[in-house]
């Protein structure tokens, strides 16, 4: 079995290898930290690098049930993130904003990569 080591790197090879279809973006999480100094909660947003591969061939992975469900959003591949992209978690990508309906660990568990639907 690969190690989660070997699956991230073979994952950023087959990303640098894609050329342009992978683009660069930003996944944005809404968070609230408590301010010490006003005593209330401070609404923040953190940011976090990534590389997103827009719906491709790779998205007949997906149970066509699942996409029937959410007719509004498409696919989407997010790669390269320092954290796991949950719902509601925003991707900004080529002057666009998403939304993230539903994101899965498509990388066995490595973290390397996630499918999402976004809207």
């Amino acid at each position: 079995m690969p190690s989660i080591t070997d699956i991230r790197s073979t994952v950023s090879r087959v990303l640098a290898s894609a050329g342009d279809v992978v683009r660069t973006g930003t996944l944005r999480r809404a968070t609230s930290a408590y301010d010490t100094a006003s005593g209330s909660v401070a609404e923040t947003v953190s940011e976090h690098p990534c590389r997103i591969l827009h719906d491709s061939i790779l998205s007949r992975s997906i149970p066509t049930a699942e996409l029937v469900a959410l007719d509004d959003g498409r696919m989407i591949w997010i790669a390269d993130v320092a954290v796991r992209p949950l719902k509601n978690d925003t991707i900004l990508v080529d002057g666009e904003t998403l939304r993230i309906l539903k994101a899965e660990d498509a990388s066995a568990g490595a973290g390397a990569m996630y499918q999402a639907i976004v809207v």
